[in-house]
C-alpha cells in the first residue's frame, strides 16, 4: 500500500534502506537529508525540491522524478537511466553528478547549472534544448545523443564527436570549438596580430 505525503518539509534526516519504499511525495522540500542508504522501490517525487542532500550510494532504479529540483546536492555515481521515464523532469543547480548515468533518458529541456558532470553518460539520451550552464563536462559521453538546440555555450571541457551526435542548432562558444573538432583530427589555432 502506497503512503502519500503532501506539502511537507523534511530536514536533517538520514533515511534507512527501505524507509521510503512505496511512498509518493508531492510538493515536498528536503533539506540536508541523506538518502545514500536508500533502495527507493516504488517511490515518486512530484514537484519536490532537494537542497544540500546526499544521494551517493543510493539505488534509484525505480524512482519517478516529476518536476524535481536538486540544489547543491551530491548525486555522484547514480544510475538515473533506470528511473521511471513517464514525465521525467529534473533540474540541477550547483550539484555534483560525476560518473552518473542518463543513458537513453528523455531529458528534453532539462537544466544543469554550475554542475560537475565529470564522466557522465548521456549516450543515446534525448538532450534536445538542454541547458548546460557553466558545467564541467570533462570525459562526459554524448555518443548517439539527440542534442539539437542544446546549449553548451558557457560550459567547459566537453569533447563531442559531431559525426556520432545530432547537434544541429546546438549552441557553443567560438572560443571552445576544440571540444568539437579534436575527435576529427583537426587542430584549431588562433593568431593575434
Amino acid at each position: 500500500m502506497t503512503t502519500y505525503i503532501y506539502q511537507s518539509t523534511i530536514a536533517n534526516k538520514c533515511f534507512t534502506r527501505d524507509e521510503l519504499n512505496l511512498t509518493e511525495f508531492e510538493d515536498c522540500t528536503f533539506i540536508d537529508c541523506n538518502f545514500g542508504a536508500c533502495n527507493f522501490l516504488g517511490v515518486t517525487f512530484l514537484s519536490c525540491s532537494f537542497r544540500d542532500c546526499q544521494f551517493e550510494g543510493a539505488q534509484i532504479n525505480h524512482v519517478a522524478l516529476r518536476s524535481v529540483k536538486f540544489v547543491n546536492c551530491n548525486l555522484k555515481n547514480l544510475n538515473f537511466a533506470m528511473c521511471d521515464r513517464l514525465l521525467f523532469e529534473v533540474t540541477f543547480d550547483h550539484c555534483c553528478l560525476d560518473f552518473s548515468k542518463f543513458y537513453t533518458l528523455p531529458l528534453h529541456g532539462a537544466q544543469f547549472s554550475f554542475c560537475s558532470l565529470l564522466a557522465v553518460d548521456f549516450m543515446k539520451a534525448n538532450v534536445q534544448a538542454v541547458v548546460f550552464d557553466s558545467c564541467d563536462l570533462h570525459r562526459t559521453e554524448f555518443e548517439g545523443a539527440l542534442a539539437q538546440k542544446a546549449n553548451f555555450y558557457s560550459s567547459k571541457n566537453y569533447s563531442i564527436n559531431p559525426a556520432k551526435t545530432k547537434l544541429s542548432k546546438a549552441l557553443f562558444a567560438a572560443t571552445k570549438l576544440e571540444g568539437l573538432v579534436n575527435q576529427l583530427g583537426l587542430k584549431i589555432h588562433s593568431f593575434c596580430k
